[in-house]
């Protein structure tokens, strides 16, 4: 008896799928969502649902529910009413599990209401892993990213620890071999991006507090964090072109201040350049000063600007080991007249203690002249400070 109760239910919803199936075809490829008949489907699926519910047919069908995935897809396309889902994952309920292209499909076709209720089938559900990492693929749009976002804000930041190790999906679209080897940045790219940053700094997207948003202080601390981008030149090329791109389409960004009043490239040259055993490679070295040119391009204000601390940027630049003084110098030259507020020194001064208190081996010696150099030059460009040396003694 169970064998054949077993094999009427498979029928049944065989017929369930085919009915649906063909009302849906019925219509026009491009039919609007008024041009579905979702109540009779609805009565369709309700009618096969209680069939089913008789003897727990359900758990007894996995091969139905490998068409319910076809079908749910095929529904999908048609921007159903959440009712209809409803109705469908009754019948077939586990059509939606983990089924990714379901929400691929939805993201193009249907309505937000259908893609919050494909979240809480679609996602990963283990605790501490990422339960989207495949947001990170041009599939999903930034309309499908946002709600996935508001659902799950702790994915954005989580990896994936679930039989794989695979990065956050922050960390996946600034470093990761499937970007940085081909994807040059678009509007969805970036406006994906763009919501990731938000939720890296505030935890949120759901903005009761009217807080600002600061994406690229994130994306730049990101990168500071993450040491590749002055190893790899693929990804000083990708970070580079992302920069250039929010340069080109929202130069405003690199013109705010965060809540302590740093500007981006505050943040940038308050950090130490990454070395590796205390040295700068060839490949660090110019993706610095690509970095520094960019943000100095990109709002040269910052240049004469103090930090939120009260230091110049060109102090902190010379302190931090970052390249390209004479950029900075270039977009603030009045800046060699001001003594720094923690130090009290000028800065050729703090060019030739930063040159005294590094250790040199003989194959870093080049960087002490490079540094000894710069104490001179930054010197020359304005001979004047050295009367401040008579003002009393300075101590490095």
């Amino acid at each position: 008896m169970g064998f054949v109760h077993s094999s009427r239910c498979q029928n049944t919803n065989s017929i369930a799928k085919t009915m649906v199936a063909f009302i849906l075809n019925s219509q026009s490829e491009h039919s609007s969502h008024t041009g579905v008949d979702w109540e009779k489907i609805k009565q369709i699926l309700t009618t096969q649902y209680a069939l089913d519910e008789e003897g727990n047919a359900q758990e007894n069908l996995p091969s139905c529910d490998s068409m319910g995935r076809s079908l749910i897809i095929e529904v999908l396309k048609k921007d159903p009413p959440k009712e209809v889902l409803e109705a469908i994952v009754r019948v077939y309920p586990k059509c939606l599990t983990l089924n990714i292209s379901a929400f691929f499909i939805a993201c193009k076709h249907a309505s937000q209401d259908a893609l919050r209720f494909l979240i809480k089938y679609v996602v990963y559900q283990q605790q501490d892993s990422c339960p989207y990492p495949w947001v990170v693929f041009d599939s999903v749009t930034e309309r499908g990213a946002r709600i996935l976002f508001e659902e799950l804000p702790q994915g954005v930041l989580q990896e994936v620890t679930d039989g794989a190790c695979i990065d956050c999906p922050l960390d996946s679209m600034l470093f990761s071999p499937i970007f940085t080897e081909s994807k040059s940045p678009d509007n969805q790219w970036w406006q994906k991006l763009k919501l990731m940053l938000m939720v890296a700094e505030h935890g949120t997207l759901i903005n009761s507090n009217g807080c600002i948003y600061h994406p690229v202080h994130v994306l730049l601390q990101q990168l500071i964090a993450n040491s590749t981008f002055f190893t790899k030149p693929k990804i000083t090329h990708h970070i580079i072109s992302v920069l250039r791109y929010i340069q080109e389409n929202e130069p405003y960004e690199f013109h705010k201040e965060d809540n302590n009043g740093n500007y981006p490239l505050h943040i940038l040259v308050k950090s130490k350049v990454p070395t590796k055993g205390g040295r700068k490679s060839d490949v660090c070295t110019e993706a610095s000063k690509k970095l520094i040119l960019l943000l100095v391009q990109a709002c040269p204000v910052a240049a004469g600007e103090s930090a939120g601390d009260d230091r110049l940027p060109l102090t902190l630049a010379i302190e931090n080991g970052w390249p390209y003084h004479d950029e900075l110098l270039k977009a603030a030259p009045d800046v060699l007249q001001i003594r720094d507020k923690k130090t009290r020194l000028f800065p050729f001064q703090t060019a030739a203690c930063a040159a005294s208190a590094r250790k040199y081996t003989k194959k870093s010696r080049k960087r002490c002249f490079d540094e000894l150099d710069l104490t001179f030059t930054l010197l020359l460009e304005d001979p004047m400070q050295a009367r401040g040396l008579l003002e009393g003694s300075v101590h490095c």
